[in-house]
């Protein structure tokens, strides 16, 4: 297993996890993708976890300085 920096080209692979994660609900797809990409853009850390090139996992990491 590899695990490396998500990017846009991973969407697929992150959203068909997000299915498998919340089964009952009902996303809408173009909506998720622009969220997707707005929120890599943002310094926000993606990873996803690959075996043989089939996606396993995906974590997202965000930091909030409040000091």
């Amino acid at each position: 297993m590899k695990i490396q920096k998500a990017g846009k080209k991973d969407f697929d692979s992150v959203f068909q996890l997000m299915q498998q994660l919340w089964p009952s609900s009902r996303f809408n797809k173009d909506k998720v993708k622009n969220i997707y990409s707005e929120q890599i853009d943002e310094k926000k850390i993606f990873l996803i976890a690959k075996e043989d090139e089939k996606a396993l996992g995906f974590i997202s990491l965000s930091v909030i300085l409040d000091l």
